[in-house]
């Protein structure tokens, strides 16, 4: 299994209502939005920065896809290829 830090730049809030802007390098927005709430922020905006472990990823993922698109039938690539819907919280941070 191969690990990678993905970079997320941020805007956030002090609790002075001063905005801030970072970025992070941790495993997944998840693991982002941790890391800026225990720094005593309040995040705004948390976007994947372009950077090379995001486009490492971005490679993987097409890899996969790419090896995958003989053996699936095309009804099911396009059910697993669908837009998904942003999560409640995903939404409340932009």
């Amino acid at each position: 299994m191969i690990d990678f830090m993905a970079q997320f730049s941020y805007k956030a809030r002090r609790r002075s209502g001063e905005v801030v802007q970072g970025v992070l390098e941790v495993a997944d927005r998840t693991a982002a939005l941790t890391q800026i709430e225990r720094l005593g922020l309040f995040p705004v905006v948390v976007e994947a920065a372009k950077g090379a472990a995001v486009a490492k990823a971005e490679r993987i993922e097409r890899k996969a896809a790419s090896a995958s698109a003989g053996v699936l039938p095309p009804a099911v690539r396009a059910f697993l290829n669908r837009p998904r819907k942003p999560k409640l919280q995903e939404l409340a941070t932009r």
